[in-house]
């Protein structure tokens, strides 16, 4: 994303979308937003305006949103300290692990439905990649490097 800062100095985000599955993704990403702010207590951004029109007069989908407050995790990870690592995960574990509490009549992707407080999945089970071998190796090999950092 790109941060955009208004002459009132606030501060905003504008995520562009590329040419990948037109419309859908970024209605969606902006749908999956408004249910998690709506639904749960993660954090997650406002969305002032979007356009998931490929073909708007900027000539591509974006969404505007708020700024997150605080430092990014990429610029002081390698600087914190263990027991600080270990009480992050669980903080992020007691956000993640509710939502294993929400169930959706499909598998698929959250899109606005008619009202502002409805939401609906698409069905793209049918579209689904068969798992491979590989698939699980990638996902074990997730598991014991997560594994290993709690461990350290």
């Amino acid at each position: 994303g790109y941060l955009v800062i208004l002459v009132d100095r606030r501060e905003l985000v504008a995520r562009v979308a590329r040419r990948f599955m037109p419309r859908l993704k970024t209605e969606s990403e902006v749908a999956t937003m408004h249910y998690l702010r709506q639904y749960t207590s993660i954090p997650v951004p406002e969305v002032y305006h979007y356009d998931a029109n490929p073909y708007n007069r900027l000539g591509g989908e974006f969404i505007l949103m708020s700024k997150a407050s605080g430092i990014p995790l990429s610029q002081v990870f390698h600087s914190i300290p263990h027991n600080t690592l270990v009480a992050l995960m669980e903080n992020i574990a007691m956000l993640v692990i509710p939502l294993f509490g929400h169930h959706f009549p499909m598998i698929g992707s959250l899109y606005n439905g008619s009202s502002p407080s409805s939401h609906t999945a698409a069905d793209f089970s049918s579209s689904l990649p068969t798992p491979t071998p590989s698939t699980y190796e990638r996902q074990t090999d997730l598991h014991d490097a997560v594994t290993r950092l709690a461990d350290a």
